[in-house]
């Protein structure tokens, strides 16, 4: 009986959250729990937790518009897939978080998650069937001497070959993104991810890019 109450409260010390939503809003069986301990200690800074408890946040309101009918198929999976890469971000800083000496999670990826979960609030936000929104992705540097591509997240995680020719006011269906920054000149890249979620997307990407 010891044992079992002694586990009891190190369970009660963290929170879980699903590192994988599937298209039902289930945690997906075959993807790990992220277990977030609920203050600052050895495993997770205040900055960690504060971002967890916000995706969880997302998760609830998820799954209330969609058991309101207040999305749309595509809505819903372009939001999901949205939290999912923020969750993924997540631990990313988590694994830099714990292997760092003086353990802080990492602002590059505290502006990565923000990012996500601000557009996700503007998606969940959006009109009912607004499938198709308008955008306005750019070079945040000072060269027009690029070229703007774009293919979808899931292709870029598949390593495709194949991108879209961009060009900023163009209208996109919602999902996530990968949008590549191309110098004409040297054929140097940067690319980015980008949640397009709500119209309109507005985005300069890439700002310490040197052509």
């Amino acid at each position: 009986m010891a044992c079992s109450i002694l586990q009891l409260g190190a369970a009660e010390d963290y929170f879980p959250l699903a590192a994988v939503l599937t298209p039902r809003l289930q945690p997906d069986p075959s993807g790990p729990t992220i277990n977030v301990p609920r203050k600052p200690g050895p495993e997770a800074d205040a900055t960690l937790i504060a971002l967890a408890r916000q995706i969880n946040t997302v998760d609830d309101s998820l799954r209330r518009k969609a058991s309101s009918g207040a999305l749309s198929e595509a809505q819903l999976g372009a939001l999901i897939e949205a939290r999912n890469v923020a969750a993924a971000r997540l631990m990313q800083g988590r694994d830099v978080l714990a292997g760092t000496s003086g353990g802080e999670f990492p602002a590059g990826e505290k502006r990565a998650v923000d990012n996500y979960l601000s557009q996700i609030m503007k998606g969940l936000d959006s009109p009912k069937g607004r499938d198709v929104v308008k955008t306005n992705i750019v070079f945040a540097g000072l060269t027009a001497d690029v070229a703007l591509l774009y293919q979808s997240y899931a292709n870029h995680s598949f390593k495709s070959p194949d991108w879209s020719t961009y060009t900023p006011g163009d209208s996109i269906k919602v999902g996530t993104y990968i949008f590549k920054v191309k110098a004409l000149m040297t054929q140097r890249e940067c690319e980015e991810s980008v949640p397009v979620l709500a119209e309109p997307t507005e985005r300069r990407i890439c700002g310490a890019f040197r052509p």
